[in-house]
């Protein structure tokens, strides 16, 4: 899926993005749809991929910040390049076609964003460490470990000095505070340590790898899921005393794109108002 650049829109896209070239995994919705947009709007080309373009119809909040058909009509709104991909980001090679189409496209690639991931679990099951299915370990590693990793090897080629790689973490790959998210926070701690392996092979290249891990974000899908719990117990969690925005995140991913981090590398920025560092103070 393809949009065609309006110029008319195109010449009033300016930000500390323009001309990057910019790929975001898992982009359908939620925080990649955000991390999409705030980018387009800064002045990059984005494409995008998921495994349905049109994913936030599972979820009636999700469809209700829509204004396009898909991310990728948003981005062309928007007056940026814009190409969308319906794979499965653990497939190498529909992944592999996916950086093939861009390099045919746009020449390279500047920033990518490894948003693909998130949890799975057996239903009903203990999810503790001490008993957790070794299908949901598996299953964990892949969508979020395994996709990173394809991304990334497939990526580097085509990309140069000063280009920035951005992996998302969580809150639950930094620190272990929830025993049920044993499987998914090993995973997303597995993603940082690997992002400083990899930080330290491609720096002689002056390529920068760097880690996003978003606390409690109110995206449409956890917003309810926050509501349901009680949001006043959620933000006594947190130092800032309040939820996070995708445009929380998507401002840290910004700034990790572009110039003003360009000494910066192997790093993980928590993006939870102190959650983190707050919960465990009071440990």
């Amino acid at each position: 899926m393809t949009s065609q650049v309006n110029p008319d829109l195109r010449q009033l896209v300016r930000g500390t993005l323009e001309g990057k070239r910019v790929l975001i995994t898992g982009a359908g919705r939620g925080l990649g749809r955000s991390y999409a947009l705030h980018l387009a709007r800064a002045g990059a080309d984005v494409a995008v991929t998921d495994l349905s373009l049109h994913s936030f119809r599972e979820y009636e909040a999700e469809a209700a910040l829509m204004r396009g058909d898909t991310v990728v009509s948003e981005l062309h709104d928007i007056g940026v390049q814009a190409l969308g991909y319906e794979v499965d980001a653990t497939d190498e090679e529909a992944m592999k076609g996916v950086v093939d189409s861009i390099q045919t496209a746009w020449g390279g690639l500047d920033v990518l964003v490894n948003n693909v991931g998130g949890g799975s679990y057996s239903q009903g099951l203990d999810t503790r460490p001490s008993t957790l299915p070794i299908r949901d370990l598996r299953d964990n590693f892949e969508r979020n470990l395994v996709s990173t990793v394809i991304a990334c090897q497939l990526a580097i080629p085509i990309m140069g000095s000063g280009a920035s790689i951005i992996n998302i973490g969580s809150q639950a790959g930094e620190a272990a505070t929830e025993a049920m998210y044993s499987a998914y926070g090993s995973a997303k701690a597995a993603v940082a340590h690997y992002s400083r392996f990899l930080a330290n092979e491609l720096g002689p290249r002056g390529i920068r790898v760097n880690v996003v891990a978003p606390g409690y974000i109110a995206t449409g899908r956890l917003s309810k899921v926050f509501a349901e719990v009680g949001e006043k117990s959620v933000e006594n969690r947190i130092a800032l005393g309040r939820i996070g925005t995708p445009e929380d995140c998507a401002s840290a991913i910004e700034f990790l794109a572009g110039e003003g981090s360009r000494y910066i590398t192997s790093q993980t920025l928590k993006v939870d108002g102190g959650s983190l560092n707050f919960a465990t103070s009071r440990q």
